[in-house]
């Protein structure tokens, strides 16, 4: 197999740059999950797999590039790669294992202040999960990191119980998850509020522009979003320039950080979706009544 990112952006002045390793392990992943996730990664798997970067591109940058961020662009690497992928032949079932489009992103986010009664600096680093794309099989997986990283959430009774904050919502989105025959995973939503201080956030994230896609005639998830003091009169988006990217915000004292994330994109076409499961969705609150009765043409 030739992987070839020739044409790809030349490397960028910001840290969003994937150095060679995080390009071929975004590649290498998913001709692991297409194939056989079962095989134990080995030297033998990646030797079939002839990958082509052109050195000072986005994919393979040139010493010194920042590349802090450059997981962004990985998932943008495993996305596109299952994308090309989805466009071989299945001869009724056989062929790649592929998903539609996840969440895409690392959703870094970051709050730094002091604590007014330590009187210690303390910094929040949040990356929270989100959909996964549904697939010819099943639902997509709703709350979960991307593909790309390993990490597990931080419970609210943790992040309270260290920080000056307090969690006021952390839920699924309803409506978040593509429509399909198979339905994408739902993102989620997480809000920070700010108790007795002042503080700064900083934010590193995608999918809140460009929706994830979905396959085979399924819709595209929900994108991702950043807000302060959602619901208010002083409704404001964090990041206004790039929509996910944002650094050294200033925030206020009991103000709201809203982050939501990306749905998972959907497979095939809603309204051939078995009707019992969207009642059950809509019962679950994974997808609205009028979502229901719109989209899936159930009522």
């Amino acid at each position: 197999v030739d992987v070839d990112f020739t044409g790809s952006s030349e490397q960028v002045d910001g840290p969003l740059n994937s150095v060679l390793g995080y390009t071929y392990a975004g590649v290498y992943m998913v001709f692991q999950a297409a194939t056989d996730p079962d095989i134990a990664p080995n030297a033998g798997c990646y030797r079939v797999i002839n990958i082509i970067a052109p050195e000072g591109s986005i994919v393979n940058p040139k010493f010194p590039a920042a590349c802090t961020g450059g997981n962004e662009v990985a998932c943008i690497v495993h996305n596109t790669v299952f994308r090309a992928l989805a466009q071989i032949p299945s001869d009724g079932g056989g062929g790649a294992h592929v998903m539609a489009c996840d969440h895409g992103s690392s959703n870094n986010m970051i709050i730094s202040g002091q604590d007014p009664k330590s009187g210690e600096r303390y910094v929040i680093y949040e990356y929270p999960e989100g959909g996964w794309g549904g697939n010819r099989d099943r639902d997509g997986l709703s709350a979960v990191w991307s593909i790309v990283g390993n990490t597990w959430n931080v419970p609210v009774e943790v992040v309270e119980e260290r920080f000056p904050v307090r969690v006021e919502r952390y839920e699924l989105r309803t409506d978040s998850g593509g429509a399909g025959i198979h339905r994408g995973g739902l993102g989620i939503r997480r809000d920070h509020r700010l108790l007795g201080h002042d503080a700064r956030l900083s934010i590193v994230a995608n999918r809140v522009r460009i929706a994830p896609w979905g396959l085979d005639g399924g819709h595209a998830g929900a994108t991702a979003g950043f807000v302060i003091n959602p619901g208010t009169d002083d409704e404001r988006p964090a990041a206004p320039q790039f929509g996910s990217k944002a650094s050294d915000v200033p925030l206020g004292v009991g103000e709201v950080i809203s982050q939501l994330t990306a749905g998972g994109g959907g497979w095939g076409d809603p309204v051939r979706r078995d009707p019992e499961l969207v009642v059950a969705d809509v019962l679950a609150g994974y997808v609205s009544a009028e979502a229901a009765a719109d989209t899936f043409l159930v009522i």
